[in-house]
């Protein structure tokens, strides 16, 4: 990773977006990952970047088809945060309540307004992030073959 992405990761902010396109994009570009289906974590997600993600994407030969949206209040991101047990975090650099304060600040100011975008093109599917990891899971499975069902005319 370049120096500027490493250190907006360990101070909490988002990777900024040509560096994250400079670094996905030949990835997903591989002939190996060629007509596989990839499921992609905090890509399109700052507001002004989402057309050119969207345009990245298909250039890859990898159309976005559904955006996941797991929706928690601040509050319960930091119940859950303060609950987990530190082990489970492999004792990230980037894992302080700071940190956590500061990511909370960015998905208000720079990806929420992003849903929107993706709401209107029918790809956002929100999931209860509150509800058990299996639960979750499972759910998004549902979504996401609901959405591929629809996708080829099936529903």
């Amino acid at each position: 990773l370049p120096e500027r992405a490493e250190q907006a990761m360990a101070t909490g902010q988002l990777v900024p977006i040509e560096d994250f396109v400079n670094i996905v994009l030949p990835y997903l570009s591989q002939l190996t990952l060629a007509e596989k289906p990839l499921f992609l974590s905090s890509f399109g997600r700052w507001h002004g970047e989402e057309e050119g993600v969207i345009v990245a994407c298909n250039t890859a030969s990898h159309p976005i088809r559904a955006v996941l949206y797991l929706e928690m209040s601040d509050d319960d991101i930091y119940k859950r945060w303060q609950g987990k047990d530190h082990i489970d975090r492999h004792h990230r650099t980037d894992d302080s309540i700071e940190i956590l304060q500061k990511r909370l600040i960015e998905f208000s100011e720079k990806t929420a307004p992003v849903l929107d975008y993706y709401t209107d093109l029918g790809l956002l599917i929100d999931i209860n992030g509150l509800l058990a990891k299996d639960e979750v899971t499972n759910l998004i499975i549902d979504a996401l073959y609901e959405q591929a069902c629809r996708e080829q005319g099936i529903i």
